[in-house]
């Protein structure tokens, strides 16, 4: 974690390092007490840890299970040829013999903790002889797998190896002081030990998993949730809180894997009533095609499973593959003969395979084949990006209730059998103490805006308590004409045919239109086609028919793969904008109530992507006292987000995206969009893509360049804070440069960080009072930047949408650079309205907009990537230790048509 940085003035690259100070504190808004997720730590302030280094090497006959040639394994992180990976499993084992062994005489009474990699932390000096440190020689017992694991552990000294516990005092109080990470390294590593203490706690991350019946469930395709204790010292103006938090993951039942064939084949969870029992999965498949066995072999490759069947007892080894032979076919030579894998295992095993015809797990290095019957799949959390249904099944079932999840969190702190934080052996040598009860501290709700529409009664009032606003009947701010449009309809008849449902839905729709202000005319009635068209003919050849035509509308039974062909066609191919609606939403939405809000979400959407705006905010204004800094020059909104690829997924790429506004209100956007190297979070062509956008602006606003530029950034962790703002201010001061070579133009750059993927809650510590809605959340616009917030840093947590499902999460603003010098009160209040001005909805929203635009335009882009099962995005290069991207090849792929302009994302 790194401070922010001190103010540069001009456009100059630059390269910041000094921290900037929390200009103030805001005062704006009601007060409302609060409690979070929070727990105060009490650590010593006087007196030393101490840091080590840990190197681990392992004999190579040891880790193959074979005679080797003795020769170590150094390789902890990975490697290539003699030096494969030390999982991290084995680490522990290791090092948990080591500390056996070694306790007493080197380490005392005191108990050393290791942080799974190359540190290890003591309250107390090691005993050690020499000054290259101490090493020792270790034996794990023979595991499941019937290899014994024989490993050389050296501990060394760090320089400096002795740490002051009084450091993070003096960093509160002298600003200048560089932040202690090396603190903060040594108590989340005590806190993680404390939790590993318990055997059946399985770490990922910051957190720990168990199975818990009480919190256990299945979703479908061999999967089932389990709950965890997500864990993490943070510092705050009253010190160091332990952030603790509920957390849920999916894990792979432990289950023989033709019985997880079967589900994962079977496909969906079978569900049934209450009182009803479920159907039966369908019977396990005797045979895979090929599509199958290469969805499998996606699913299974790195997976651990184990076998029994074998005289050693139990093994244990990962799935490289599902191959192509099957073991009624697969011959290799035993014994002087060429033998079936099949006739192998009734010889050997006495086995009769069930399943001859199914194909072969490749295993370990890959040339052991081994059938799936003899194989059972182990207990593993999940590497791979759930499905929609998975994902939709999660959250229904982990979502709890404000109110349920403080009362769980509570639990979990005091619930010593899962982790002890009043009396653990890690915690008593290091003298930290977690207190037992949430912190508490008032809150800001900071007051709702108005709503600024067309029409007589443009002015809408937002309801405090859900962020909405009544929009019905009332004109967008600026409505645009549709004048030649084209409906296509995709459904099967018996799902919309092209009478009742479909004129009902068409006639809501231009008369909804209407009454927001958009002179809507009839549609051209496309020829119905095939469920799965050419997207690009097809529209290709209405726009051929109409010169003039705006939109295609397109209806799909349901969202799935058509939805990326048909975005693909509008957005990249043709240059047309699309709008897609669902034949089940139609047929469904009989009642006229229902049907009116579907229609008039969807108008939302069309207003937006045609150059119109719906809604306003209007305080946002040169006459409003705090935010009138933001609209007394050309000021230049943008929104910036990098998506990766979900875990298991090889060959794609990252993608960068970011949008930027070009009106006063800021409600209208533009965007660019790149493809870079998978999992690279600096984007590599910022500095293009601002000085594309500047250019798109000055086009859009009278000639006239930005005078001021925030840019709101999501996706960053907090290692990676100071290091992609240095990069990426730098690409902004250098695509300023370049739209005025002469140096002249030099803008004031705020650079704001916006984050959602943090573990901080806020509860309302009145809940009778003060909190809103079923789920008893904080109401919109609870803010914070005191108490649990950074000592130091500019940063802030704002709670600004209605939590309609489960626990709001608030999101976290950090303020990294600021030429501007904008007060708390001025900064907070605007990036909360921004909240309110997101197109597709009559609500505020969780982050600002231009945040929430930049995601929708990244994963579009995602969507243009899509091909079918098992064409690659890139190519492998010979040699490599992996697929080499062909990164301008990429973003030919992802490039937006020059006729489709403006929103095409909302």
């Amino acid at each position: 974690m790194s401070g922010p940085v001190a103010t540069i003035v001009g456009a100059q690259p630059s390269n910041p390092t000094q921290p900037i100070l929390r200009p103030d504190f805001g005062g704006l808004g009601d007060r409302i007490k609060l409690r979070s997720n929070r727990f105060k730590v009490a650590c010593p302030t006087k007196g030393f840890f101490f840091r080590y280094d840990v190197d681990i090497t392992v004999e190579k006959k040891a880790r193959e299970g074979g005679k080797g040639d003795g020769k170590p394994n150094r390789a902890p992180r990975g490697g290539e040829g003699d030096a494969p990976r030390i999982s991290k499993p084995v680490k522990r084992k290791i090092w948990k013999a080591y500390v056996a062994a070694t306790l007493k005489p080197v380490f005392g009474d005191s108990m050393p903790v290791f942080d799974g990699e190359k540190i290890l932390y003591t309250a107390k000096e090691a005993k050690m002889a020499s000054k290259d440190g101490h090493t020792a020689t270790v034996t794990v017992p023979k595991d499941p797998d019937g290899s014994e694991v024989v490993a050389t552990v050296t501990v060394k000294p760090c320089n400096p190896s002795a740490v002051s516990w009084a450091v993070l005092g003096e960093s509160m109080k002298d600003h200048s002081k560089k932040f202690p990470i090396e603190v903060f390294g040594c108590i989340n590593t005590v806190f993680r030990e404390a939790a590993m203490a318990t055997e059946t706690n399985i770490a990922a991350g910051r957190s720990i998993y168990f199975r818990d019946p009480n919190y256990t469930f299945g979703l479908g395709w061999g999967r089932e949730t389990w709950p965890g204790i997500y864990s993490s010292a943070r510092p705050c103006q009253w010190g160091i809180t332990l952030n603790l938090d509920v957390a849920n993951t999916a894990f792979y039942k432990k289950m023989n894997v033709v019985e997880f064939l079967r589900e994962f084949i079977g496909g969906k969870l079978p569900f049934a009533r209450p009182g009803e029992q479920p159907p039966p999965y369908r019977p396990a498949p005797t045979q895979l095609n090929d599509f199958q066995r290469k969805s499998f072999d996606s699913e299974m490759r790195t997976l651990k499973v184990e076998m029994r069947h074998g005289p050693t007892g139990v093994r244990r080894q990962r799935v490289t593959g599902v191959a192509n032979a099957t073991a009624a076919s697969h011959k290799f030579e035993n014994k002087g003969k060429m033998v079936t894998v099949a006739d192998y295992f009734k010889n050997e095993y006495k086995i009769v395979l069930k399943y001859p015809n199914l194909p072969l797990l490749q295993i370990g290095s890959g040339k052991t084949m081994m059938p799936m019957e003899v194989c059972e799949l182990m207990s593993q959390k999940v590497p791979r990006k759930l499905n929609e249904d998975q994902t939709a099944i999660m959250v229904r079932k982990c979502a709890q209730p404000a109110p349920d999840r403080e009362v769980r969190i509570n639990k979990l702190r005091k619930d010593s059998s899962r982790v002890n934080y009043d009396k653990n052996v890690f915690l008593d040598a290091f003298g930290i103490k977690v207190a037992s009860e949430m912190v508490a501290f008032d809150g800001r709700i900071l007051p709702a805006p108005t709503m600024s529409a067309g029409g007589p009664k443009g002015d809408l009032s937002v309801k405090r308590m859900d962020g909405t606003w009544e929009a019905r009947n009332v004109p967008f701010k600026d409505p645009k004409l549709l004048k030649h449009w084209v409906f296509v309809n995709l459904c099967d008849p018996a799902m919309l045919n092209d009478d009742e449902p479909l004129d009902v839905f068409l006639s809501e729709f231009i008369g909804v239109g209407r009454q927001r202000g958009m002179d809507i005319s009839k549609p051209s009635m496309a020829p119905r086609a095939s469920n799965n068209p050419d997207f690009i003919k097809m529209f290709q050849q209405e726009r051929a028919k109409n010169k003039d035509l705006q939109l295609i509308m397109v209806a799909i039974p349901r969202r799935g793969p058509q939805y990326a062909d048909i975005k693909k066609a509008g957005d990249v191919e043709v240059g047309i904008v699309t709008q897609v609606v669902l034949g089940q939403k139609i047929e469904d939405h009989w009642n006229k109530r229902i049907m009116n809000q579907y229609v008039s979400n969807v108008m939302l959407k069309i207003n937006a992507k045609l150059g119109g705006i719906n809604t306003e905010v209007k305080e946002i204004s040169p006459n409003n006292a705090i935010l009138k800094r933001f609209v007394d020059k050309p000021t230049i909104i943008f929104g910036a987000d990098v998506t990766h690829p979900s875990p298991g997924e090889k060959a794609k790429p990252s993608v960068a995206a970011v949008v930027a506004s070009y009106n006063k209100s800021f409600t209208k956007y533009v965007a660019r969009v790149r493809a870079q190297g998978a999992r690279q979070e600096i984007m590599d062509t910022l500095k293009d893509m601002i000085r594309d956008l500047l250019i798109e602006f000055k086009n859009l606003c009278g000639n006239r360049e930005p005078q001021r530029i925030i840019f709101y950034r999501d996706g960053v962790s907090e290692g990676q804070y100071f290091h992609v703002m240095v990069e990426e201010l730098s690409a902004i001061q250098k695509a300023c440069m370049e739209l005025v070579p002469d140096g002249s133009y030099k803008p004031p750059i705020t650079y704001i960080v916006v984050g959602k993927r943090h573990n901080t809650r806020l509860f309302a510590a009145n809940p009778r009072t003060d909190a809103v809605g079923k789920a008893g959340n904080v109401p919109p616009g609870t803010t914070t930047d005191t108490a649990i917030c950074h000592y130091l840093e500019f940063d802030w947590f704002t709670c600004s949408h209605f939590g309609i499902q489960g626990t709001s999460r608030p999101a976290h603003y950090n303020v990294l650079y600021d030429d501007s010098k904008y007060t708390a009160d001025e900064i907070q209040l605007f990036s909360y309205y921004l909240t309110y001005v997101y197109a597709r909805c009559n609500r505020s929203v969780s982050i600002p907009a231009p945040v929430y635009y930049a995601h929708h335009v990244a994963f579009r882009a995602r969507a243009h990537l899509e091909e079918p099962f098992g064409n690659d995005t890139a190519t492998v290069t010979s040699g490599s230790s992996g697929p080499a991207l062909d990164v301008q090849a990429l973003n030919r792929r992802i490039k937006v048509h020059e006729n489709v302009k403006g929103m095409y994302f909302a």
